[in-house]
């Protein structure tokens, strides 16, 4: 016969108001096996059901089945101290834990019976699927005594961006999910205190799903909710809006992506890929939300977020903190860059579209005063545009509002020049008197080498060549600030083979959940800095598990330049440099809400199920 010990905070658990005769009460005398035992977990991979914020009901969809597999697990047992310490580590493979697909919501579920150590009181149950890339080893590592503060913590370096999904059949890493455990549904066993909310992150064990051997575990068990660390997002282009923006038509291309012809002038923009950006390194390995913020996040007279983040009905929650949240990103070499972040190079998007070819990331918050574009995880589009009448590949010039060739751009200077009585050696200045050379700028850390400018520091030397490079001395010529800026611009901005690109900052809540207010409105906003006050919080940013679907109604005009090495980082925040700024040192970053010429982006938010955005670039 096994021998039993008995202690009063063993495996406790608060009774629930209102629920059915499966919830357990408070056992004052909970036995603990001295030769140990089983307990009984059920494991439920992500639902779709949950906090709905969908526009319109169709929109719901289960994804791809890999977002559910399930290769490996690893179970772990803590104790019942104020910061549990690991009983024990087990891992199982996939046909250990049998996960088996079910029901037409293409969720899975299993049942495993996990051994308890001899002489041990577990009271807490932490589980993860698919070992990630990166920290495999460290949990792998995990033994008895080990913290649940220190299991808790970000296995990552700032050098190396890790992924949470694995780099050998493409499993999505899962663990714990995390929410608030007040006023669960019937049925549920977790501690809950009736009076306030208060977070979960490690389930507490069932007592009735533990016993003394393997086969005598009854049909009991201690449900656990889990939930992917990696974001989901997926690009369509349904251009709906094109002709109420900038009329053009519209052909497919290679993967779906669209050739726009504008219908005005005759030039024609293809777009060649995507790819996501501002891409967080680091993430925890389970969902971080400490309890003093979670108390400030629902508080409605703080954050308009408060009514939209809790979602225990359904065993989740809806913002969190990563990594960099509470000390903020560190600043990289480069202006505008941070350590924390990857930045996606031209040469790095893809031709990839719609709901087969999604791409994946990992989660990146932060509070309201960090959502700037250069830190806020963002759609990047590539395209390369094509004047009337000029060929694929040819460079491209913008004066003003004015987009030229090589030759026009010139003769438009020329033109200007002479206006304004410049000549050589006193004749008249003819096209033939110049060619354009665009030579690459290394100041202030200016990745945008194609960007160009006029500084007064003589970047047009007459009679043999023009150049146009805000780090090249030359011969003075005074006057040259009055030249463009009879353009109407003080810069020209250079299209190197055409190549431009669009950024999309993924939007999290809707502007029903977090709408956008400054103190003045929407129509000031370029003017108004408060719009990063701390109610504004939870607006932009990615949180793991969520799916965003990004719609482009339309495409208004030529992007950004790409910069003339493709394989350089791209800064979607276009303060980084500024073309219009003669000074580009140090700007102040664009908040993701300022209005721009490229695109207006509208986002209807689901849980993953889907998210989707529509944009105007």
């Amino acid at each position: 016969m096994k021998l039993l010990k008995y202690l009063p905070f063993a495996l406790a658990i608060a009774i629930m108001p209102g629920c059915s005769n499966d919830n357990f009460t408070e056992e004052s005398n909970r036995e603990i096996l001295d030769d140990g035992g089983y307990v009984s977990v059920n494991i439920h991979l992500p639902s779709l059901t949950g906090k709905t914020r969908m526009t319109t009901v169709g929109e719901l969809s289960d994804g791809i089945s890999q977002e559910y597999a399930v290769s490996n697990g690893t179970i772990i047992l803590f104790d019942a101290s104020a910061d549990p310490e690991v009983i024990t580590n087990q891992a199982y493979t996939n046909t250990e834990l049998g996960f088996s697909m079910s029901g037409a919501d293409n969720i899975t579920s299993t049942s495993t019976k996990v051994m308890i150590p001899s002489g041990t009181s577990p009271k807490y149950i932490l589980v993860f699927l698919n070992r990630p890339d990166g920290y495999g080893d460290a949990i792998t590592a995990i033994k008895a005594g080990d913290k649940y503060s220190d299991i808790a913590k970000v296995y990552a370096t700032t050098g190396t961006e890790l992924s949470a999904i694995s780099a050998i059949g493409n499993y999505h890493f899962m663990s714990n999910s995390v929410f608030d455990n007040y006023n669960l549904p019937v049925a549920s066993f977790y501690p809950v205190n009736t009076a306030t909310s208060q977070i979960q992150n490690l389930q507490q064990i069932n007592p009735s799903s533990v016993a003394n051997s393997k086969t005598s575990v009854t049909s009991t068990s201690t449900n656990v909710y889990v939930e992917r660390a990696s974001i989901k997002v997926d690009l369509a282009f349904n251009l709906a809006g094109q002709n109420t923006t900038t009329p053009a038509t519209v052909t497919p291309g290679t993967n779906g992506m669209p050739i726009i012809t504008y219908t005005a002038s005759g030039d024609v923009l293809t777009v060649t890929g995507w790819v996501l950006t501002v891409r967080n390194k680091s993430y925890y390995p389970v969902k971080n939300i400490i309890q003093s913020n979670w108390n400030s996040w629902l508080d409605g007279t703080k954050y308009y977020m408060a009514d939209d983040i809790n979602g225990n009905a359904n065993f989740r929650s809806y913002w969190a903190m990563d990594p960099a949240y509470i000390t903020g990103p560190t600043a990289d070499t480069n202006q505008g860059f941070f350590t924390e972040f990857t930045y996606a190079p031209y040469s790095a998007t893809v031709s990839a579209i719609g709901v087969d070819n999604p791409q994946y990331c990992l989660e990146n918050t932060f509070t309201a005063a960090n959502q700037n574009q250069n830190q806020t995880t963002a759609v990047l589009i590539s395209a390369q545009y094509k004047l009337n009448g000029g060929a694929t590949g040819d460079n491209v010039y913008l004066m003003g509002n004015t987009l030229y060739n090589g030759s026009d751009f010139i003769a438009a200077l020329v033109a200007k020049m002479n206006m304004l009585s410049y000549t050589n050696g006193g004749n008249t200045l003819v096209a033939d008197d110049f060619t354009l050379v665009v030579k690459s700028a290394s100041a202030n850390n200016n990745i945008y080498k194609n960007i160009v400018e006029y500084t007064g520091s003589g970047n047009l030397m007459l009679g043999s060549t023009i150049i146009i490079d805000n780090s090249i001395a030359g011969a003075s010529v005074t006057g040259m600030d009055t030249i463009l800026e009879s353009f109407g611009h003080r810069s020209v901005v250079y299209y190197d083979k055409g190549r431009c690109y669009y950024s999309i900052p993924i939007r999290h809540f809707t502007d029903t959940e977090v709408p956008l207010y400054d103190g003045s409105g929407y129509a000031t906003l370029n003017g108004v800095s408060g719009i990063n006050a701390q109610h504004q919080e939870g607006r932009y940013g990615v949180v793991r598990n969520h799916w965003y679907s990004v719609n482009v109604n339309s495409i208004k005009q030529i992007g950004r330049p790409a910069p003339v090495n493709p394989g350089e980082p791209i800064n979607p925040d276009p303060s980084y440099p500024d073309p219009t700024d003669p000074e580009p040192v140090d700007p102040t970053p664009t908040p993701d809400d300022v209005e721009n010429l490229y695109i207006d982006a509208q986002i209807n938010i689901l849980p993953w199920a889907k998210r989707a955005q529509n944009a105007d670039v």
